[in-house]
């Protein structure tokens, strides 16, 4: 045998020598990670931590293959954004530890109070939320207020509940609805989502895989501090900015944007009058509104024509085209910001606890400056 032969044949006798052992190798670290598991799972619970529900039956079927919030509920969930706990009432409304009532009795009167994830409180304790602000302020004045957020809602998903919550009861004085711009730009959209049969809410019918992982949630501490902390090593989620919150600020759909909240108002404000409820809308701006220059550069680089007050515009023209009473809380938002406190979550889109106190505030204030559209003696 030449001696090119014997070379050519060493590095394939090395290969097939070290395959076993780089195979072994590999086997080892994958039985080391699956029995460290249990170990770290062990220690967490022996630290204090303990599983969540993940708000498994949260949801319910509801409307025009739609979804509301199951009454009587009662969970918590370790998200990105902390550990928050969720309890409804009796007809879904979400509700804080000492008003878990009927939402009969308690809305025989005062304010019912639309929105999306904001108005829901995402990512916060009742008592932390926008609304859970605004409902001990009015309770200070005997004034009841009822939530009807639901995230992921759009206006004609909340309208859809606000009438089926009349037709069982609940009359209220008052309907405040917090405009953001998501649902200032999906006017006269309605959202469909797929309620699995374990009460959570699927894009589509949900696979096994989903299944596993809601286990997995349920069951283990060990995955959410897996998933938060690879998670929050990439840049954040919500912050990033795309297309879709771009499209949001894009000029050239404000005139649709502005038609379509004005024919959903129309649509609103003649069932509330006969019924002799008042409106009042509060523009609830998105916090990438006062961080706007990241906006207007990838709007440039994608052609798009941007400006912060677009959804702002469109909103407070149509009200002003039917006199709907309409406040603006970027002002108390922006005073939040001077005096350096967080204005969001960590998933950058949802109000930080400081924030929805803020908000709750101008809100009230708002409404206790004009008598004549709440009474509150």
């Amino acid at each position: 045998m030449s001696t090119s032969e014997l070379g050519r044949k060493a590095p394939a006798e090395q290969a097939a020598w070290a395959a076993p052992k780089v195979r072994y190798l590999i086997l080892g670290v994958l039985v080391g990670c699956a029995l460290s598991i249990p170990c770290v799972e062990i220690v967490l619970r022996l630290l204090g931590e303990h599983t969540t529900s993940n708000l498994v039956g949260l949801y319910q079927p509801f409307g025009r293959n739609g979804y509301k919030l199951s009454p009587n509920f009662r969970g918590d969930t370790n998200q990105l954004v902390g550990r928050f706990s969720v309890l409804t009432n009796d007809l879904g409304l979400r509700c804080g530890k000492n008003s878990r009532r009927s939402g009969t009795a308690e809305g025989a009167k005062g304010i019912l109070v639309l929105g999306a994830s904001q108005v829901y409180g995402d990512g916060l304790n009742y008592e932390d939320s926008l609304v859970g602000h605004l409902a001990s302020l009015a309770g200070e004045r005997g004034l009841a207020v009822n939530n009807a957020g639901v995230g992921g809602h759009y206006l004609e998903n909340q309208f859809e509940l606000t009438q089926w919550l009349y037709d069982r009861g609940v009359r209220p004085t008052h309907i405040i609805v917090l405009l953001d711009p998501y649902l200032i730009a999906t006017a006269g959209s309605y959202n469909q989502a797929y309620v699995g049969s374990d009460g959570v809410l699927y894009e589509k019918e949900s696979a096994s895989r989903h299944r596993l992982t809601f286990w997995l949630k349920r069951h283990t501490v060990t995955y959410a501090r897996v998933r938060n902390a690879i998670i929050r090593l990439q840049p954040n989620p919500k912050t990033d900015l795309t297309s879709a919150v771009v499209r949001l600020y894009s000029k050239a759909e404000e005139d649709g944007y502005r038609e379509r909240t004005l024919q959903f108002l129309k649509h609103l404000s003649a069932w509330c009058d006969e019924r002799h409820i008042a409106i009042m809308l509060v523009y609830d701006p998105g916090v990438v509104e006062f961080t706007f220059d990241p906006v207007v550069r990838l709007g440039r680089s994608a052609g798009v024509d941007v400006d912060r007050n677009v959804p702002y515009r469109a909103a407070s023209s149509a009200a002003a085209s039917l006199s709907i009473p309409f406040q603006d809380s970027r002002p108390a938002i922006e005073r939040e910001s001077l005096n350096g406190q967080p204005l969001a979550l960590w998933d950058g889109w949802h109000y930080s606890a400081p924030v929805s106190a803020t908000v709750a505030r101008s809100i009230w204030e708002g409404i206790t400056s004009a008598p004549s559209r709440v009474d509150v003696h």
